[in-house]
């Protein structure tokens, strides 16, 4: 799976939270780039985590802290949290690939069944 993602997520019931396989598994995505000139050995990431607005679901994972500057750490008047959240609340606006865009972010976010 390589590409440029900036943040990595997976849903979960509002009463879970990420074991260690997925937390492996989200930085595994962080980390594949399919531009070897971004690619680095050491980075870092942030936890976030994005609640449904009518559902008791939410995604959690990681995101760059360089895309997280660009938001200016603000999820909710950048419109990031809006956005997540109506997907986790309209299945039908999931996407089978997992891959998302938000204002040029590439996110990775895979349902937990």
């Amino acid at each position: 799976m390589a590409s440029n993602y900036q943040i990595a997520l997976l849903q979960k019931p509002s009463d879970s939270g990420l074991t260690k396989e997925d937390i492996f598994f989200l930085l595994d995505i962080l980390e594949t780039r399919s531009d070897d000139s971004h690619r680095r050995c050491y980075y870092e990431v942030i936890p976030v985590e994005f609640k449904a607005e009518n559902h008791e679901c939410s995604a959690m994972g990681f995101m760059f802290v360089e895309t997280a500057e660009e938001l200016d750490f603000d999820y909710e008047s950048s419109g990031l949290h809006k956005y997540i959240a109506s997907i986790l609340d309209d299945t039908e606006k999931e996407i089978a690939s997992g891959h998302y865009e938000f204002n040029g972010i590439s996110i990775y976010m895979e349902p937990t069944t």
